[in-house]
């Protein structure tokens, strides 16, 4: 496995780090404390790219009220728009904080955990810190995050609903990141 650091520095941001990911992976897993419109690009693109063999899970918190119900009514209709490719669950933690990005194909997983939540900020600006951990898919730690995303996603989290994304995310003051 190797380990790398993505800080948001120079040519290295998490914005160029998904889109990479999503060129390159048959499933992504995306959790995120926060999300904002500006952070659903890279997502959008993705999804807009017609592959139909690429599935994405995103896994997205109410922390502190900072994800944006604009955010999550665009997800609802970025569902409908490409059926089964993109599901979206809510975390019934609230204070579920997690910034994990796993990117997985046949042999590989790419993996990122670190500070950057789905937002401008946490996607493109210096502050970040963001650690890139690249194997196969039989390495141990990769597994491991790979299966406590999939325990939350199934035990702890609910499918985005029209309620959930106009009751429970009112638009935020700012931007987390």
């Amino acid at each position: 496995m190797v380990i790398d650091v993505v800080d948001n520095r120079g040519v290295t941001s998490m914005a160029a780090e998904l889109v990479e990911g999503f060129k390159h992976c048959s499933a992504a897993r995306l959790s995120t404390a926060s999300l904002t419109r500006d952070g659903l690009t890279g997502l959008r693109d993705a999804l807009s790219a017609g592959r139909r063999s690429l599935t994405i899970k995103l896994l997205v918190g109410l922390y502190n009220g900072h994800t944006e119900s604009a955010a999550l009514r665009q997800l609802l209709t970025l569902q409908k728009q490409t059926g089964c490719s993109l599901e979206v669950k809510i975390a019934q933690n609230p204070r579920f904080h997690w910034k994990v990005y796993v990117f997985s194909s046949t042999r590989r997983v790419i993996a990122y955990v670190g500070s950057s939540n789905l937002t401008r900020d946490g996607l493109g600006t210096e502050g970040e810190f963001n650690l890139r951990l690249s194997g196969t898919n039989r390495d141990h730690s990769l597994v491991n995050i790979t299966n406590t995303f999939d325990r939350i996603w199934s035990k702890d989290a609910v499918f985005l609903n029209q309620r959930i994304a106009e009751k429970f995310a009112p638009v935020s003051k700012q931007s987390a990141n």
